[in-house]
C-alpha cells in the first residue's frame, strides 16, 4: 500500500514537472518528431521518426506531403497522407503517396487531444530514384524563376537511396526441363533471367542488352541502353540467355537440359518506372543426375523395336493360316478316288477298241432274282 501511493506521487511529480516544459508563452505544446528517415526497399517507401513520449498518454502522428507539382503550381500546400493521417505508431507507408519520380518533402507532427506539436520536416526531400551518383549528374531543364526542387535535384542532397534487392528465386527440374518460380515483389517489378550451361575450364561472360528505359526529367524523356560485356581474350565462354519475366509468382520453364550437364541460373529485378535495376543474384546451378540413357540401353531398344517391326508381320500371316486351316479343313481322299493316270487317257478310246467293246447287261431274269 506504502509502495503504491509512493509511485503515484512519482508519477504526479513527475507530471508536475513535465507541464512547465510543455509550455511555450503560457501555452501547452508537444515536442516535435525527432529523427525523420525513410527506409525505401523494392519501392516500398517507409516514414519512421522517434516517438514522443508522455507517460500514461496515447500519443497520435500526422503525416503530410509536398511533391514538385505541390511545389511549384499549387502555393506550396501539403497533402495530408493516405493512411497516416493521424497514426499511432512512429512509422508511415507513404507508399501510395509518392506516385511520381520527383522529390517529396515530407513532415510529421505529434498531437495529444487538443495539444499539438510543431511540424517536424524531413531534412531533404525524398526521391524514389534516390541515386546519388545518376540525380547529381542530371541536367536541369529551364524552368519558372522557383529553381528550388532543380537545384535539390543536381545537388544530389537526398534524405535516403531508394535500395532494389533481387528477388527470392525456386529453381527446379522436371525431368530434363529447368523450370524458375521468382519472388512477387508486385506489379511495377520485371525480372531478367540470365541462364547458361556450366561447361568445365569455361569462364562465364553475360552480355545482355535491356530494353529503353524511360526516364522522366521535366517532360524530357531520355531512351538508355544498358549494355555490359564481358570478354577475356583465348578464353573460351559459355554461352548465356538472358530471358524476361513480367511476373512473379508463376513458375516459367527456361530451357531443356542436357543430361550430365549443369546449368546455371541468376536473376535482377527492373523497376521500369524509376528506370533502375538491382544487383544481379546470387548463381544458382542444378545438374541433372544419373538420368544419361546408356548406349548398351539405347542399341538394345533399336534391336527390340526391329524385332517387333518383323514379328509383328509374321504373326499376323501366321494366325491367318491357322484360322483358314480352322475354318476350312482339308479331307484326305481314298486311295480307290484318286486318279493315277492321266484324265485324257481315261475318255480317250481309240476306234479299234471301241470295235472290241462286249456291252454286258443283266437279263430280266436276273434282275428279278436280284430284287427277290
Amino acid at each position: 500500500m506504502v509502495l503504491e501511493e509512493i509511485e503515484t506521487s512519482l508519477i504526479m511529480w513527475f507530471s508536475y514537472a513535465l507541464i512547465p516544459c510543455l509550455l511555450v508563452d503560457g501555452v501547452a505544446v508537444l515536442p516535435a518528431p525527432q529523427n525523420l528517415s525513410v527506409q525505401s526497399t523494392n519501392m516500398k517507401h517507409v516514414l519512421t521518426w522517434g516517438p514522443v513520449i508522455v507517460p500514461g498518454e496515447i500519443i497520435h502522428y500526422s503525416v503530410e506531403y509536398q511533391g514538385e507539382y505541390e511545389s511549384l503550381y499549387m502555393s506550396h500546400i501539403w497533402i495530408p497522407s493516405s493512411w497516416c493521417s493521424p497514426t499511432q505508431g512512429p512509422e508511415c507507408d507513404i507508399t501510395d503517396d509518392i506516385t511520381a519520380t520527383v522529390p517529396y518533402s515530407l513532415r510529421v507532427r505529434a498531437t495529444l487531444g487538443s495539444l499539438t506539436s510543431a511540424w517536424s520536416t524531413l531534412k531533404h526531400p525524398f526521391n524514389r530514384n534516390a541515386s546519388k551518383a545518376l540525380l547529381s549528374s542530371l541536367p536541369c531543364p529551364q524552368q519558372p524563376p522557383l529553381q528550388e526542387p532543380c537545384s535539390l535535384r543536381r545537388s544530389g542532397f537526398f534524405s535516403a537511396s531508394a535500395i532494389l534487392t533481387p528477388p527470392g528465386m525456386e529453381i527446379t527440374k522436371d525431368g530434363f526441363h529447368l523450370v524458375i518460380k521468382l519472388e512477387d515483389l508486385g506489379p511495377q517489378f520485371e525480372f531478367f533471367v540470365a541462364y547458361w550451361k556450366r561447361e568445365p575450364g569455361a569462364k562465364h561472360a553475360f552480355s545482355a542488352i535491356l530494353p529503353a528505359v524511360y526516364r522522366r526529367q521535366t517532360r524530357v524523356f531520355q531512351i538508355s541502353w544498358m549494355i555490359s560485356k564481358a570478354y577475356e581474350a583465348g578464353t573460351r565462354l559459355s554461352r548465356e540467355h538472358v530471358k524476361m519475366v513480367r511476373h512473379g509468382g508463376i513458375p516459367v520453364h527456361l530451357e531443356t537440359m542436357e543430361p550430365g550437364a549443369a546449368h546455371c541460373v541468376k536473376v535482377r529485378t527492373f523497376v521500369k518506372a524509376i528506370g533502375r535495376h538491382s544487383a544481379f543474384s546470387q548463381t544458382e546451378c542444378v545438374k541433372v543426375q544419373g538420368e544419361t540413357l546408356p548406349l548398351a540401353l539405347a542399341l538394345f531398344s533399336f534391336v527390340g523395336f526391329m524385332l517387333i517391326l518383323v514379328a509383328v508381320p509374321l504373326s499376323v500371316w501366321k494366325m491367318g493360316r491357322l484360322l483358314r486351316h480352322s475354318c476350312c479343313p482339308v479331307v484326305m481322299l481314298p486311295d480307290t478316288l484318286k486318279i493315277t493316270n492321266s484324265p485324257q487317257k481315261l475318255i480317250s478310246c481309240r476306234r479299234e477298241e471301241v470295235e472290241a467293246c462286249v456291252a454286258a447287261g443283266l437279263s430280266s431274269e436276273e434282275l428279278l432274282r436280284a430284287w427277290i
